[in-house]
């Protein structure tokens, strides 16, 4: 789970941050080929696609902020910033 793999008391309201993780949790991850076939979705017009992409891989991008969060605890932002501005840099 990603709430068993992220030290919650990093974080200054970690209720909030307990249920954001529990709940990206609970999104499926996909296979290679349900990502393919996203993809080829995606490029074809589909944005649909791509928000089901993104939902299957908060789990990733909260594990890159985690650890980013960590070795640079002295930065400014707030881990939720974090996480929205690794959600953007994903939404081409």
């Amino acid at each position: 789970r990603v709430v068993d793999a992220i030290d919650i008391s990093l974080y200054n309201d970690s209720s909030i941050y307990k249920d954001y993780f529990n709940k990206i949790a609970k999104i499926p991850l996909l296979s290679y080929d349900e990502e393919r076939t996203l993809l080829l979705r995606y490029k074809n017009g589909d944005k649909e696609a791509l928000n089901i992409l993104i939902n299957s891989n908060l789990r990733l991008v909260v594990n890159v902020a985690s650890r980013y969060k960590q070795k640079c605890f002295n930065t400014s932002l707030d881990f939720m910033d974090l996480i929205k501005k690794k959600i953007l840099d994903y939404n081409l």
